[in-house]
Order: structure tokens, then C-alpha cells, then sequence
């Protein structure tokens, strides 16, 4: 019963790494899975726009440039579902400018779970393994999720940004681009061809459960408070054989989110002061 409650609090945690996107749409996680070689470009072969360029389409088709710095805090709440372990909980985003966030999970009789960073320090704490310092990994793909300007300022967090191929996801055509973090790791997303939207992505992800393998689907785009973003997300995971929905109920871009939610507790001061011993 324990090691079933820890999977599924793990279940849960790459959700939330993994699902920020949803809120806060370009996503970085740490360690994602490599792209395919770009293949030999053929005499008359399509020219692809550059991956810059897909990623500009991208922001001027949620919003614009105006809108995303307009943006400075919001609060999402969504509703997640995990059918195959009879999970059903209830997730709340809180995301400050310039790259601060705090996602809370209300996993029912599981407990809770918050994972937060105060653009500092990144931590967790579960009802079921307690408190934890995030490792170096987590901590650099949450902060990257946390930032504020990644979607519309992605050079500033990736050393190299290329468009592998024209393929299909979702069924239907997208540009597969392939974005290096800084650290040497790798996020490949899918941009529709048509809606220059953010499809989704397939990823690697470092969990207290080791790597797990992911694809992330995103869907009914909405506007929020100036940009939209996608109110149903789906995530697979092959190696467990499980598929986790999402869906956003509301994001509220007014009211002022209270700096207590970002503060360290003393749990999480006290394991901070230990790591320095």
C-alpha cells in the first residue's frame, strides 16, 4: 500500500512540472527526450520557417507581445483526473512576475502536495514523503516554467532553438521544434502548421520515482486576461501505462496573490540550513 501511494504521489508531481504549461504555455521541462536528426534538405523541398520564427507566430496567435508583458500575476484553477488510480483532484497555479510559482494539489484522501519556487530556492512538500529541497534538475526546469518572459523571450533560456521537420501531431500538421536549454538538455515541441498554436510536446522528466517518460496534448484554447492558453491538457505515460486530464476552470488574472504563498516554511528552512552543513 505504500509503495502503490508513493507512485502515486509521484504520478501527481510530474503532473505538476509537467502541466504548468498549461497556464503558462511554453514549457521546459529538465531532462526531455532528443529530436530525430534533421534530415538532408531535397533540391525542391519545402523551405521550414526557422524555430524563432514559429515561436513568434506562436505568441502573436495567443496574444501578442503587448499582452505577455503586459501579464505580471494569475492564479488557475483546474481539475485532474488519473482514471487508471482512481485519482481526482483539484490544482491551483499560482504564477508572479518575474519568476515566482507555486502549484498545490488537493489530492483528496492521497493529502496534498505543494511544489514551489520563490525564483530562488524550489521546494516541495507532500503529505506522503514530506518535505524536500527540489534537486538541481528540478529546480532549473521549474524555474524556467516560473519565468515570465520565456514564451515571448526563449533565447534568454535556450542556446539553440531549430526547426527539425514537418510532421504531424495531434493529427493534424505541425513544425517539430527542437529547443537546447543552457545545460545541455532538450524540449521538442509541436506547433500547428495552421494555427501556429502550441500542440504539445513529448518529454523525459526527473521525478522522485526516477525518469518518466511523457506526451503532452493541448487543447480549447481561451483567452485569459489578454492570452490565450489551453484549458484541456492530456499527459501519457508510457511506462506506467497511464494517461492524466486536465482541465482549467479558471484563470483569474486580478486578484492579488498574497506573498505568504511564495514563503519558505521552516520545514524547508531547516533542510536548507542541513544541505550547507
Amino acid at each position: 500500500m505504500k509503495t502503490t501511494s508513493r507512485k502515486r504521489m509521484a504520478m501527481s508531481g510530474v503532473l505538476a512540472a509537467t502541466l504548468v504549461g498549461g497556464a503558462g504555455m511554453l514549457m521546459s521541462p529538465s531532462s526531455l527526450a532528443q529530436s530525430a536528426p534533421t534530415a538532408p534538405t531535397a533540391p525542391n523541398a519545402e523551405k521550414l520557417p526557422s524555430g524563432m520564427d514559429i515561436i513568434n507566430k506562436f505568441v502573436d496567435a495567443t496574444g501578442g507581445m503587448d499582452a505577455y508583458q503586459q501579464r505580471t500575476s494569475y492564479i488557475t484553477k483546474a481539475n485532474l483526473e488519473i482514471p487508471m488510480a482512481g485519482i481526482t483532484a483539484d490544482m491551483t497555479i499560482y504564477m508572479q512576475a518575474p519568476n515566482k510559482m507555486a502549484t498545490k494539489l488537493d489530492l483528496g484522501q492521497f493529502g496534498s502536495q505543494q511544489t514551489v519556487t520563490d525564483g530562488t530556492d524550489a521546494w516541495e512538500i507532500s503529505t506522503m514523503t514530506g518535505p524536500r529541497l527540489l534537486t538541481d534538475a528540478e529546480k532549473a526546469s521549474l524555474q524556467r516554467q516560473a519565468a515570465f518572459d520565456v514564451q515571448f523571450n526563449p533565447e534568454k533560456y535556450y542556446e539553440s532553438i531549430e526547426t527539425v521537420q514537418k510532421t504531424e501531431f495531434a493529427d493534424e500538421p505541425a513544425y517539430e521544434v527542437k529547443l537546447t536549454t543552457k545545460d545541455g538538455n532538450t524540449v521538442t515541441q509541436y506547433y500547428s502548421v495552421e494555427s501556429s498554436l502550441l500542440l504539445g510536446q513529448s518529454s523525459k522528466e526527473q521525478t522522485q520515482m526516477g525518469e518518466m517518460e511523457s506526451t503532452v496534448t493541448m487543447s480549447d484554447y481561451r483567452d485569459a486576461g489578454g492570452v490565450k492558453v489551453p484549458f484541456k491538457t492530456v499527459i501519457e505515460i508510457p511506462s506506467m501505462g497511464m494517461t492524466q486530464n486536465l482541465t482549467i476552470t479558471n484563470i483569474d488574472t486580478e486578484t492579488k496573490i498574497d506573498p505568504a504563498v511564495f514563503a519558505m516554511p521552516d520545514e524547508i528552512k531547516q533542510l536548507k540550513d542541513q544541505q550547507k552543513k
